[in-house]
């Protein structure tokens, strides 16, 4: 069977081909569906596990996250960033230790960052009859679970270093102030089926040219969606300017005024 045929380039038929695509019966549907199964795993933080502080930030997308931010506080003074998908809250601590009280840090996460303690006993006798398991591979079976519980703990201590530790999916985050600049590494625009979904969201939360760093190229349909022309810019008065940051794989998107909207 062949599938919906992508709409040619113009708003008009970007609109048509996104509100087809997004009931909210079937939205609901997804978000319910991937909170389960994160639930259903060991580590109720998220996916993928791995260190995204600073220094891995940089490793992968050759990005200085920490000279970026300094750029922008210089010209503003103070705040307001949204880590969305943050994970085991490793950037979002490098961010508060580098700039302290100058930002005001929300990491949002689509489950708590921290184990109930039924979870982790679970866990811990798991850890313990694999260590004193004779057969050969649940040697590594145990290395590889202690490193993951290691991991949880470290959550939990950089966690506390955050502003703001939110639980939620960002398309239906109610945000308590308005955020400077928002991260998305592989979060919830690469995983979302709905991306204008999510990036609705974001040109909601931002403010006035206020910047969205992500690692997703936007398409002809979001372009369309969000740029100046789009169905955003008339009904808001604000559009999403998107460009690459030079030098790293990541782009911009960056909450701009329409000239002349009342």
């Amino acid at each position: 069977m062949a599938g919906k045929k992508k709409p040619a380039r113009g708003s008009k038929r970007a609109c048509s081909w996104f509100k087809g695509r997004t009931g909210t019966e079937t939205e609901r549907g997804v978000v319910a569906g991937y909170l389960k199964g994160l639930r259903r795993t060991f580590f109720d933080v998220g996916a993928p596990v791995r260190n995204r502080g600073f220094g891995a930030v940089f490793g992968q997308f050759n990005f200085k996250a920490k000279r970026f931010v300094a750029v922008i506080l210089s010209a503003k003074g103070k705040l307001n960033i949204l880590d969305s998908g943050a994970g085991f809250h490793f950037f979002s601590a490098d961010l508060k230790k580098s700039f302290g009280n100058r930002v005001f840090v929300t990491a949002l996460n689509p489950v708590h960052y921290k184990l109930p303690k039924s979870d982790r006993g679970r866990l811990d006798a798991q850890l313990k009859m694999l260590k004193t398991s004779s057969v050969p591979a649940d040697a590594k079976k145990a290395r590889e679970l202690e490193a993951h519980l290691e991991l949880l703990e470290t959550a939990e201590k950089n966690a506390v270093l955050v502003d703001e530790n939110r639980v939620g999916m960002i398309e239906t985050f109610r945000a308590k102030r308005k955020y400077g600049l928002v991260f998305d590494f592989y979060g919830p625009i690469f995983h979302s089926r709905f991306k204008p979904r999510v990036l609705e969201a974001y040109l909601r939360i931002l403010e006035p040219n206020g910047i969205l760093v992500t690692t997703v190229r936007p398409n002809e349909n979001i372009l369309a969606l969000f740029g100046p022309k789009g169905g955003h810019a008339r009904q808001t008065g604000f559009f999403l300017q998107f460009e690459p940051i030079e030098g790293t794989e990541l782009w911009k998107a960056t909450k701009m005024a329409v000239k002349g909207h009342d």
